[in-house]
C-alpha cells in the first residue's frame, strides 16, 4: 500500500497497484468463502490460541503506543525530520498500522481468547503477514546499514523477535493436518463364538 500510494511513479508502479489490488481482493473473497466451523475444527489443535492471542495483544499495544507517541510529537513539533528528508507529509506506516493492522490484531486476539468462530482463519494469515513483514523490514535495515545509514539497534532486535515468534506460530498453525487416529478407527467388536 505504501508503494502504491506514496512512491513516485516509476516503472514498477503498475506492479505495486496490481499486488495491492490482487492481495486486497484475494483477502476479501477468501474470508467470505471460508466455512468457520470447518476451519475451526481443523485448526483447533494447531493454533496456539492463548499464545497467539497474547502475542497479538503485545504487538498491537507496543506499536500503537509507539506510533501514537510519534504522532503526538509530530503534532506538537511539526513534521519529523525523517519524513521531511524524504518529502513525506505523513508516515503511511502509522496510517496503515493504526487504521487496519493493529485493530485486526486486537480483534483476532480477542476472538482467539473467547474461542469465537473464525478466529483461526484470521490468526494464521496474520501470523504469516507478520513474519513476512518482519523479514522485509530486517532486509531493508540490512540494506540501509550497508549504505551507511544510521540504524537504531533496538529496531532490528525487535523485528528479529517479531519475525521468529510470528514464523514459529505460523508454522504450527499451518502444519499439515492429519485427522486424529481415533476418528478413523473402527469400533472394536467381539466376534460371536
Amino acid at each position: 500500500m505504501t508503494y502504491a500510494f506514496v512512491i513516485v511513479v516509476n516503472a514498477a508502479t503498475g506492479l505495486y497497484i496490481a499486488v495491492l489490488g490482487l492481495g486486497g481482493w484475494s483477502f476479501i473473497t477468501g474470508l467470505v468463502r471460508v466455512d468457520d466451523p470447518r476451519v475451526d475444527t481443523v485448526d483447533d489443535a494447531r493454533v496456539a490460541r492463548r499464545t497467539t492471542a497474547a502475542f497479538f495483544t503485545l504487538l498491537a499495544l507496543f506499536f500503537a503506543v509507539n506510533w501514537l507517541r510519534q504522532l503526538l510529537s509530530a503534532a506538537i513539533a511539526g513534521v519529523p525530520t525523517e519524513l521531511a528528508t524524504i518529502d513525506w507529509a505523513t508516515n503511511p506506516v502509522w496510517v496503515l498500522d493504526l487504521g487496519f493492522v493493529l485493530p485486526l490484531m486486537a480483534v483476532t486476539a480477542w476472538r482467539l481468547s473467547v474461542r469465537a468462530p473464525g478466529a483461526s482463519r484470521l490468526a494464521a494469515p496474520l501470523l504469516v503477514f507478520m513474519a513476512l513483514l518482519g523479514a522485509t523490514i530486517l532486509s531493508m535495515t540490512a540494506w540501509m546499514a550497508a549504505e551507511g545509514q544510521a540504524i537504531d539497534p533496538a529496531m532490528p532486535a525487535i523485528f528479529v523477535a517479531v519475525t521468529i515468534a510470528s514464523a514459529s506460530l505460523a508454522a504450527r498453525a499451518l502444519a499439515p493436518w492429519s485427522p486424529r487416529p481415533e476418528a478413523h478407527a473402527r469400533p472394536h467388536t467381539i466376534a460371536p463364538s
